[in-house]
């Protein structure tokens, strides 16, 4: 029996057909707060292939949509925010991907503007 002929593993179109589905559903989808800071485990991570075009690479289950939102460590030790305007699966394997996001400011900004304001 050739191993062709075993047909255990999904087909590149079934598992093309997926993840377009779930691209589809971006616009309908909660909005998710992805911490870049608590993915970077083997099959659980995000990084920066490219900080100042803010292109980002990862590996994920669920994949980012395009309007999430990620958290990253700054080099000035503040928590930065950042949204996602991009994100193009990969499909093989099926968890990679590439992103572009576009700045949002600090977290840290963010919380002490939110507290200054309340009563």
């Amino acid at each position: 029996m050739r191993l062709s002929a075993l047909n255990i593993w999904p087909t590149f179109k079934s598992r093309r057909a997926q993840q377009e589905r779930e691209v589809k559903e971006n616009s309908e989808h909660p909005k998710k707060v992805w911490d870049m800071r608590a993915r970077n485990g083997w099959g659980n991570s995000i990084g920066w292939l490219n900080c100042e075009t803010r292109r980002l690479h990862g590996h994920t289950t669920p994949l980012p949509k395009e309007g999430d939102e990620l958290l990253a460590e700054m080099q000035s030790g503040k928590t930065g925010r950042f949204r996602f305007v991009k994100v193009e699966p990969c499909y093989d394997p099926s968890d990679m991907w590439f992103g572009t996001v576009e700045d949002m400011g600090y977290a840290d900004d963010a919380n002490e503007s939110s507290s200054a304001t309340r009563p």
